[in-house]
């Protein structure tokens, strides 16, 4: 009796351990691939992130370029209306009688 309770035993302990084994073996299995799927969507955001990155970069430096031209067009323009400014003075001080004087007048200054 007890001989046969001693391999009930032992083939209940071989199954269970089989068991144990095939579920610690399943569960190594699943982790490695929820571990793949999360890497591979860590590096899809990555990329994306990068990218969107790069196209940010990309983007300031055609508005820096921009923002730089408009500065230097607003400063020649303020320079030109300052010289207009200074020069049109001689100007200012002659008597305009007719339309024509004033049409010659600033064709004159214009030439200049």
């Amino acid at each position: 009796m007890e001989d046969v309770l001693e391999k009930k035993v032992g083939s209940y302990i071989k199954v269970i351990s089989i068991a144990v084994f095939a579920i610690l073996f399943l569960y190594i299995v699943y982790d490695n691939y929820s571990s793949k799927e999360k890497i591979k969507s860590s590096t899809k955001t990555k990329d994306s992130l990068e990218a969107l990155i790069n196209k940010y970069e990309l983007d300031y430096v055609e508005l820096k370029k921009r923002a730089d031209n408009l500065d230097s067009l607003i400063k020649v323009r303020k320079d030109s209306i300052l010289i207009i400014k200074e020069r049109f003075y001689v100007y200012r001080n002659r008597e305009i009688k007719n339309p024509d004087e004033a049409t010659k007048l600033i064709k004159k200054f214009l030439n200049e």
